[in-house]
Order: structure tokens, then C-alpha cells, then sequence
């Protein structure tokens, strides 16, 4: 059996965010070991189907048991653990593949996050939201939840377009593997 894995994805680039600075965290975490368990970082493309299936394929051939999502919200200044994923889709929002899909279903209208998220708003200095918008972070959460929150636990981080220092996600990461030891 493998060491246990944390994967950790970030959405690449798209039309107004040329550098993704969710990509850029979750591939500076790569290689990182948190609480024993080694952290995965991977850029995920930002289309509907794509981010979503790359993910739970990831995750199952790693057999993850903790899977973090960041994508970044233009105009926040603040860190949100996002708590719930909604069948929604904004139909003026095309992804970088020119699609926007009819539904993200089948499925419930709305999918809650199986994350402490009290205790990754904490461990990352943010709020608690429960509206990711209705563009692919959003679908991301619905999909993802859907697929893997009986074999993992999953979190969704909205971040700042100034990006996030890797040391607020690394404690996200300890705070979900149940540590509060520093990482290496």
C-alpha cells in the first residue's frame, strides 16, 4: 500500500487571470510531507468537465484521502472555505474549452463540502462562504463532492488574486490531516 496522500489542485489560466495564482500554490506545495502524508500539487484546466474529472481520476489512482481545491476570486481580499456546491451554471460563462454545459447533474441542487470548515477558516485566516458562484470553481465543488466524499475528505479554498503565502495552506493541510505539528 502507498503513503497516504493530501492532492491539492489549482486551476490554471484563464480569460482576465493569465497567471492563475491558485496554480502557482498548489504546485508550490508539491512534494511537501504534512503530517505524514505526502502533498500532491497539480494545475487543473479551468472547464466545467476537465477540472472535475482530472481531479476524482487523480485522487482515486493516489487513493487521496484528503483533496483540496483553490481556485481564485477576483476582487476578494479574503481567504473563503467554501461550504457548498450548487447544480448552478451561469449560461454568459464559457470555460477555456468554449462550452457551458446544460446541467452539472444528475445530482441534488446542492452539495455541502464534508470539511471541518470552522477549522480550515481558522487554520487559513478566512471566512466561511457558501456561494462559489455558478462558473467551474463551483462546478469543481458540486462534481468533486459528489464523486469523493465517501473515500476523502474535500475542501474548496476561493483565494485573492494576489494569491495566499504557502505557509496559510500548509496549515489548512495539518488542520485537515487532524495535526497542528509543524510541516516539513
Amino acid at each position: 500500500m502507498s503513503d497516504p496522500v493530501v492532492l491539492v489542485v489549482g486551476f490554471g489560466a484563464f480569460p482576465g487571470v493569465p497567471t492563475n495564482p491558485s496554480s502557482v500554490l498548489a504546485q508550490a506545495v508539491n512534494g511537501v510531507v504534512v503530517h505524514g502524508r505526502r502533498v500532491v500539487g497539480r494545475e487543473i484546466p479551468v472547464s466545467y468537465s476537465r477540472g472535475p474529472d482530472l481531479t476524482v481520476t487523480w485522487a482515486r489512482e493516489m487513493n487521496a484521502e484528503v483533496v483540496v481545491g483553490i481556485g481564485v476570486a477576483v476582487g476578494r481580499d479574503v481567504v473563503t472555505v467554501e461550504g457548498t456546491g450548487r447544480c448552478d451554471i451561469n449560461p454568459d460563462r464559457v470555460d477555456t474549452d468554449g462550452i457551458i454545459p446544460s446541467t452539472l447533474g444528475p445530482g441534488p441542487q446542492r452539495i455541502l463540502v464534508n470539511a471541518p470548515l470552522s477549522r480550515v477558516a481558522t487554520a487559513v485566516g478566512g471566512v466561511i462562504g457558501h456561494d462559489a458562484g455558478c462558473y467551474v470553481c463551483n462546478a469543481w465543488i458540486y462534481r468533486v463532492v459528489q464523486d469523493l466524499a465517501d473515500t476523502a475528505t474535500v475542501a474548496f479554498l476561493h483565494i485573492p488574486s494576489k494569491g495566499l503565502d504557502d505557509a496559510r495552506l500548509l496549515s489548512v493541510l495539518a488542520a485537515l490531516c487532524g495535526s497542528t505539528e509543524e510541516v516539513v
